[in-house]
């Protein structure tokens, strides 16, 4: 394949991907939450983890922006 043809993924590119999936993460663990009894073991893992994952998108994000300036 010549280089006319093949499609270049940048960092930005990149950094967009992970904050999008970070986010999608996120949103999944809430929802995961929603559905558990207070004081379950696994609700309260899943609450952490979605608490660490927020703060990596808000990290991804920061990220994010230094590449469209």
């Amino acid at each position: 394949m010549d280089n006319m043809h093949k499609v270049k993924i940048t960092v930005r590119d990149r950094v967009f991907f992970a904050w999008q999936r970070s986010m999608e993460s996120v949103r999944l663990f809430e929802g995961f939450i929603k559905e558990m009894e207070d004081g379950s073991d696994a609700k309260t893992l899943f609450e952490h983890i979605s608490e660490r994952e927020a703060v990596n998108s808000a990290e991804l994000l920061s990220l994010l922006r230094k590449y469209e300036n």
